[in-house]
């Protein structure tokens, strides 16, 4: 076996899901495409191998997702050393790779609960992972987009194209296998629990608006907790800006209502961290309308733009203001001063 397949192998190995769906993305376009699940077995064989050196040596990276329906497969994204450090004092990940230079990828594996054909059971189990990795994530200094605890990562033993990495040679850096020890990890599934037995004690009515709360207090990791009276402020700014929609007759799109509830809590002078757990406790319908993401993302990309917003308008009011000012001086003077 050549060392490019070894490398693959042991990757794959450590990771010990039956199936994975490969996905295929250019450098430059982000245009992707997939090449259906394999076997792990399939990309150790000269014909599959053999394709997926040509396309990533015409321009493409490779990416797998492992398929398994009975783990959990957590990426950290993006890690640096430091990041990679803190994450591996407390967590054992199955596999890290240095996906770039000076920054790694790292992979959590644990149990799902018992599969189930309710798909209800299995959207809330799969919301409860999806919640621990956007949060793992936001904790390590990893990637702070992952929202989806099925997520595609970079193959070892490949190489990564993005033409920010091609050295003056004209080549590109591998993806380096670090570690691949296998196996799950027990602070993980501690977490996962947690998750869900939180969310399993909420009263029926909160559980679609309390989602992406983690105790963090009992998993010994520091996140900012809503404060009952600020998720009640957020509900009620909630429902006066519906009732102002339905008034005016503009459309009653719940993001939009979202954002001018946001801005007018970051106009009365809320601390935006706070802003965006009340949004994740109070914004109502929030697990159907981003079922897969969990809204995590959605509501730190909302209070973000939200605030970036608001101080790109006090800039511009500043300027205008200054602007004013200058002319007022400037007809004072050259009116001699005369009142």
């Amino acid at each position: 076996m050549n060392p490019q397949a070894n490398i693959i192998k042991r990757h794959l190995a450590a990771l010990g899901a039956p199936l994975y769906l490969v996905t295929l993305r250019r450098s430059g376009t982000g245009r992707a495409c997939t090449l259906d699940e394999h076997t792990s077995g399939e990309f150790i064989v000269g014909p599959f191998l053999a394709r997926l050196r040509a396309r990533n040596a015409g321009g493409e990276c490779i990416y797998i997702t492992p398929h398994c329906e009975h783990h959990h497969y957590i990426l950290i994204d993006d890690l640096d050393r430091a990041g990679l450090d803190r994450l591996m004092d407390g967590f054992r990940p199955a596999s890290v790779c240095e996906s770039s230079p000076g920054n790694f990828q790292a992979v959590l594996v644990a149990e799902r609960e018992p599969a189930s054909t309710n798909k209800a059971d299995e959207a809330r189990e799969q919301s409860a992972a999806n919640s621990v990795m956007i949060f793992l994530n936001r904790h390590y200094d990893g990637d702070p987009k992952i929202s989806a605890a099925r997520h595609p990562f970079r193959l070892a033993g490949l190489t990564n194209r993005k033409a920010k990495y091609q050295q003056p040679n004209g080549l590109f850096p591998f993806v380096r296998l670090i570690e691949a020890p296998g196996g799950q990890c027990d602070r993980l599934a501690d977490l996962l629990a947690q998750e869900r037995a939180r969310r399993a004690a909420l009263a029926p009515e909160a559980r679609p608006y309390a989602h992406q709360q983690i105790d963090d207090d009992d998993a010994g990791l520091a996140r900012p907790t809503c404060s009952s009276a600020m998720t009640r402020r957020y509900a009620d700014e909630y429902a006066r800006q519906h009732a102002l929609a339905l008034r005016l007759g503009w459309a009653v799109n719940e993001s939009i209502i979202d954002w001018r509830a946001t801005l007018a809590l970051l106009n009365e002078g809320h601390d935006p961290d706070d802003i965006e757990a009340a949004l994740l406790a109070a914004s109502p319908n929030l697990a159907r309308r981003h079922r897969y993401q969990g809204g995590a993302d959605y509501a730190h990309r909302t209070v973000a733009k939200a605030s970036r917003n608001r101080a790109a308008k006090a800039a511009l009011s500043s300027r205008s203001a200054s602007g004013a000012a200058a002319r007022a001086v400037s007809s004072f003077v050259d009116g001699g001063g005369r009142s």
